[in-house]
């Protein structure tokens, strides 16, 4: 290959260039493409968001202990409409029955409770008040600052979200201090089929 081939190739390739790149704006003005970017700010960058983690469909979800159980209604709507959740939060729906919990052990209680449940729902109640009580206090007395060491109180919300509950209770939620308050619970049940 010559030399005149040589420049002759060249010359084609910058005319190709210069066609493709006719239109192309430059980024920042002032700076070519080959200058380097001393002088110019840096934008800021965030950092991305870590993805938030929630169990998969279908995942074990590790059981409620004593401890995380709590007084707050099921998540998810379960086929249960906003209005209809708002009313049992509010403790603005009928309460059709009730159960009293008072004085029974956890031996006692979770099978009274799963009876019970049964049965209102044979009978095709929806909404039903369970009592727990607030429990006594660390040292047994009743404290009536008491922040939740009833063990009834804090293993009822449990039972209602384990079988066989589970499969007929749509929804859980504190009740309010005209029926009972921190020591009881409003319960809605799935509609018979």
């Amino acid at each position: 290959m010559t030399s005149d081939e040589n420049s002759s190739d060249e010359d084609e390739a910058d005319a190709l260039w210069a066609e493709i790149t006719k239109d192309i704006k430059e980024i920042d003005k002032g700076l070519s493409l080959g200058e380097e970017r001393e002088n110019a700010p840096e934008k800021a960058r965030t950092p991305p968001k870590s993805p938030q983690t929630r169990p998969r469909e279908g995942a074990d979800v590790p059981p409620r202990t004593a401890k995380t159980a709590k007084y707050e209604p099921e998540t998810g709507n379960g086929g249960l409409d906003r209005n209809t959740a708002e009313r049992l939060r509010r403790g603005q729906l009928p309460i059709e029955a009730r159960l009293d919990l008072h004085g029974m052990t956890r031996q006692m209680a979770e099978p009274a409770l799963a009876q019970f449940l049964h049965a209102q729902y044979v009978a095709g109640k929806r909404c039903i008040l369970v009592i727990t009580g607030k429990g006594p206090g660390k040292d047994g007395v009743r404290d009536p600052l008491n922040e939740g060491h009833g063990v009834l109180r804090q293993s009822v919300p449990q039972w209602l979200s384990e079988p066989p509950n589970r499969s007929i209770v749509l929804r859980s939620a504190p009740a309010k201090a005209k029926h009972g308050g921190a020591g009881a619970l409003y319960v809605l049940l799935r509609r018979k089929r």
